[in-house]
């Protein structure tokens, strides 16, 4: 939510909201919870969402709410008195013409403006770029390993990193059936980092499956997926880091 007003009334009065700034409100409960529901407030920052929990009496107007089983927000369902689930929310398009399997670059630049610290997900994968669903798919973050990765159901090419709440970075995938190479590239964008590459791997030839590329798979919170290029052909890694600095 956004306010554009200089004061909220949720129990305090010494507790001014910022004009234009983001704000998150939301509520943990459990099953054997008594008494009221404190409201907690996050507010958006320059580096991060901080918190700002409010027990007291008072009152935070809003014109809808929504329960989720979840510990992190989504985007609402019109119901009525029932429950009911979630559809899939994501974003894809065929991979047929747009991804060639022989030979290929991709490059994304992507955030993470809600990740949590990685000590606290300290196994499983985001998928970024993903195919048929599939989050360990063409591009993606393993958190047990620290690293960016791509795997073709066969190979997997890493690059390590551990990106940080609020930073950029610029990913590079790049395949080539002709000369059996996988690779991964790295470049933190919001430190101006240098470019990292992994260690190139063997390449299968394809991914494992091709039917649609997905956005965003298995990710525990929000993800900003500013930019997405795929290349018709594996490009040396000095072109790459040419054109995108």
């Amino acid at each position: 939510m956004r306010f554009n007003s200089y004061r909220l009334d949720y129990g305090s009065e010494n507790t001014k909201i910022l004009y234009g700034n983001w704000y998150r409100a939301f509520s943990t409960l459990s099953s054997n919870a008594a008494g009221g529901v404190g409201i907690n407030l996050m507010c958006y920052g320059s580096t991060l969402w901080t918190p700002t929990p409010y027990t007291g009496n008072g009152h935070l107007i809003a014109d809808a709410v929504q329960i989720e089983r979840g510990s992190g927000a989504t985007t609402p369902i019109h119901t009525t008195s029932a429950w009911t689930s979630r559809a899939s929310e994501t974003c894809k398009w065929p991979s047929t013409g747009n991804l060639l399997m022989g030979s290929g670059t991709l490059v994304v630049e992507v955030a993470f403006p809600f990740l949590k610290d990685t000590s606290l997900l300290s196994s499983g994968t985001l998928g970024i770029i993903s195919l048929s669903g599939n989050a360990a798919s063409v591009l993606y973050y393993d958190f047990s390993a620290q690293a960016f990765s791509s795997s073709d159901g066969t190979h997997i090419a890493m690059v390590a990193a551990v990106p940080a709440r609020e930073q950029r970075w610029r990913l590079a995938v790049l395949w080539d059936s002709t000369n059996n190479r996988l690779q991964l590239g790295a470049k933190n964008v919001t430190t101006q980092a240098a470019w990292s590459w992994g260690t190139a791997t063997a390449y299968a030839g394809s991914f494992a499956s091709n039917a649609f590329i997905s956005l965003g798979i298995g990710i525990p919170e929000a993800i900003l997926i500013a930019n997405v290029m795929i290349l018709r052909q594996a490009k040396p890694t000095s072109e790459i880091e040419a054109r995108f600095p």
